[in-house]
């Protein structure tokens, strides 16, 4: 489920995030604050912080990552179902260009998402959406969302 803003090329926040380590603290937390008013935490999401999730750990040492993973060939299916490039926005083409290098970007996301639960030894255990609110201490979402019916795998690093 795609709500609340993201954070990647071609949308509203987080232009130049596929180069997040060029950006510098200051700049991503700009960012990161653009679309929210108020005090309180913030759900930042993007697809490609899957190649900058180092970096987010050294960075923001306190902040939790959720990371979720679906295998590529159903993440394109998915992507392709909800309108692919006809959709009004997000503007995919310019970073994503065609169904083919959607198709690599998605394997190259998945690949670096999984070497760095690999590398620190992080798994992928969290059941439903209630279960993830309670582990990132935010109040939950209605209704539930059982994570394995969706066919996506929830972990968090803390």
């Amino acid at each position: 489920m795609h709500t609340g803003a993201y954070w990647d090329p071609g949308m509203e926040f987080g232009q130049g995030f596929d180069r997040l380590d060029d950006l510098g603290r200051a700049a991503c937390e700009a960012a990161f604050d653009a679309p929210f008013s108020g005090e309180g935490r913030r759900v930042v999401k993007s697809h490609t912080f899957c190649h900058h999730l180092a970096y987010l750990r050294r960075t923001w040492p306190d902040s939790p990552v959720v990371a979720i993973h679906r295998p590529d060939a159903d993440c394109l299916r998915w992507w392709l179902e909800a309108g692919g490039f006809g959709i009004g926005y997000p503007d995919y083409g310019p970073y994503y260009r065609d169904t083919e290098t959607m198709a690599a970007r998605i394997a190259a996301q998945n690949r670096d998402l999984l070497e760095f639960l690999d590398q620190f030894g992080l798994r992928l255990e969290i059941a439903d959406s209630v279960e993830l609110c309670r582990r990132l201490g935010i109040r939950a979402s209605t209704p539930k969302l059982d994570f394995g019916t969706l066919d996506v795998r929830v972990g968090v690093a803390a």
